[in-house]
């Protein structure tokens, strides 16, 4: 008596371009313009007349496209209005400005912020700690939370000049 056992399904190594328009939320469209542009920068792979899309390569572009929301830290409690949600790259950026008019950058990983005082002046703030004091100038809180210099330390501020 022989046991035929059934074939078990596995998962696919490849898909065509619908599916892998559906799995990223695309049309057809968008990837054929990217395969002729390049403007997106989708992996794919021409087998003959077909187009395929690698499932891991896929994967490994969304991973590469990933932006890791936060919140927009805000002064103090005084001052606190309702967080923002702000994108920020997981990359070293330039100086940008969020919606809330806040300045933010990323420096070796950590997330530098600086805003205006309601009341006058300037806060900064790098990671999840606030830099003491305020600053009188935008560029001062900014140099100030980049070399971690509070506002009452002015031989260290000085010299982060």
């Amino acid at each position: 008596m022989s046991h035929t056992s059934r074939p078990t399904a596995t998962k696919p190594l490849a898909v065509d371009t619908k599916t892998a328009a559906d799995l990223l939320n695309s049309t057809n469209s968008s990837l054929e313009k990217d395969r002729a542009t390049g403007h997106m920068g989708v992996p794919n792979i021409k087998a003959g007349r077909r187009v395929i899309y690698r499932l891991a390569e896929l994967d490994e572009w969304l991973k590469a496209k990933q932006i890791t929301p936060i919140k927009d830290p805000i002064c103090d409690v005084s001052e606190a209005t309702q967080g923002e949600t702000v994108m920020f790259s997981n990359q070293d950026t330039d100086w940008a400005i969020s919606a809330k008019g806040n300045n933010w950058r990323r420096i070796n990983g950590v997330v530098i912020v600086v805003g205006a005082k309601k009341s006058g002046g300037f806060w900064a703030r790098a990671g999840d700690d606030f830099v003491k004091g305020t600053f009188q100038t935008e560029m001062a809180a900014k140099i100030a939370a980049t070399n971690g210099v509070n506002s009452d330390d002015e031989d260290k501020w000085w010299e982060a000049l």
